[in-house]
């Protein structure tokens, strides 16, 4: 499986190891401290990354389990998931594509655009009184 270049100063060895399902490939999780960190930084070494997070006080909740489609703006499905953690880390040619993320019936959709050499890094919220559990 082809996989990104990753930047030398980027501690991949944590990053679980990515799949790939059609044309894309991808990496989930990010879950504890330690991982969340390593997802960061090696998040600008993906066209597209997605964090899942639950508003709430005093700290917001990252939140897991979370079923994610990805279409492109020919309405094709290019990627159908459940995340593993927090953070979805994904290779995606150039165009448009909405994003649609469930988590225990609550969706939310998100369009997001994918530029030759940039990073897009989107967050998906909910809201506390969606009814969420923040150990999902």
């Amino acid at each position: 499986m082809a996989t990104p270049a990753l930047s030398a100063n980027t501690d991949s060895s944590s990053l679980p190891p990515e799949a790939k399902q059609g044309n894309v490939n991808f990496v989930t999780g990010g879950i504890g401290k330690d991982e969340a960190a390593v997802f960061q930084r090696a998040a600008k070494n993906f066209p597209l990354e997605l964090e899942f997070v639950m508003k709430d006080k005093p700290k917001d909740a990252f939140l897991a389990d979370v079923n994610v489609t990805i279409r492109n703006h020919f309405g094709e499905m290019v990627l159908d998931i459940t995340s593993q953690g927090p953070f979805l880390l994904a290779t995606l040619p150039p165009g448009k594509y909405d994003v649609t993320a469930d988590i225990a019936g609550s969706i939310k959709h998100k369009v997001v655009s994918i530029n030759t050499h940039e990073y897009e890094m989107t967050v998906l919220e909910w809201e506390k009184s969606d009814n969420l559990n923040s150990n999902q």
